[in-house]
């Protein structure tokens, strides 16, 4: 009995597609499948946006305090 319990709590199971497994109820992967994730649309996004208001702050500061 002391068997079945130590292999419940300890129990973690395999899934053969991705090599994803599973402890204690939670998915755990290595750091190169975590980091293999595609950063999408939204962060092209951001990074324009952001780049463009840079752009545009750094221009209100240039035209308020350095133009001639």
């Amino acid at each position: 009995m002391l068997a079945m319990m130590d292999h419940s709590i300890n129990a973690t199971v395999k899934f053969e597609a991705n090599m994803v497994t599973k402890e204690h109820g939670r998915i755990v992967e290595t750091p190169n499948e975590a980091r293999s994730a595609e950063p999408g649309p939204s962060m092209a996004a951001l990074l324009a946006i952001s780049t463009i208001a840079a752009i545009f702050t750094l221009a209100i500061i240039w035209f308020v305090f350095f133009r001639i």
